[in-house]
């Protein structure tokens, strides 16, 4: 398989309230982004210095213009910040719009840790949010 580059605007950050059934694309995006972190722990012992993987924590921070309602298969602000005021868990996915051989697709499960919104003069209104992961994220390449 030859080397390629991820287009720009091609890969979509996609959630499922219902849990894997059918991804709703959160659309109008600006940016979004996938931070993974690993604490530390401190495994010193009379040997010597040592340390160990901890924790693992994954968050999902993005950005997008407000939509009001939006054709199907697409979500926007008031669905999320119902998601987010609810507390409610979802499924995520990070993938293609149109998938080739080779494309990676994360999922996972995960609830909105933070949302904002933003109005400003000369802009359309914009949200924001974080997506915490709950669990352990699952990446999968297209055959």
């Amino acid at each position: 398989m030859a080397e390629r580059k991820i287009a720009a605007n091609s890969y979509l950050l996609s959630i499922d309230p219902a849990g894997a059934t059918a991804y709703d694309n959160i659309v109008c995006l600006l940016n979004y982004s996938f931070n993974g972190t690993t604490e530390t722990n401190d495994a010193n012992t009379f040997c010597g210095p040592d340390s160990s993987a901890g924790n693992v924590t994954v968050t999902i921070p993005f950005t997008a213009v407000t939509l009001l309602d939006p054709l199907t298969g697409k979500i926007s602000a008031p669905d999320i910040f119902d998601l987010w005021n609810t507390g409610a868990s979802f499924s995520w996915e990070i993938g293609p719009a149109t998938p080739t051989t080779g494309d990676m697709v994360k999922t996972g499960m995960g609830y909105f840790s933070s949302y904002t919104e933003t109005y400003d003069e000369g802009a359309f209104g914009q949200f924001s949010g974080t997506i915490t992961v709950s669990g352990a994220v699952t990446q999968t390449l297209t055959p």
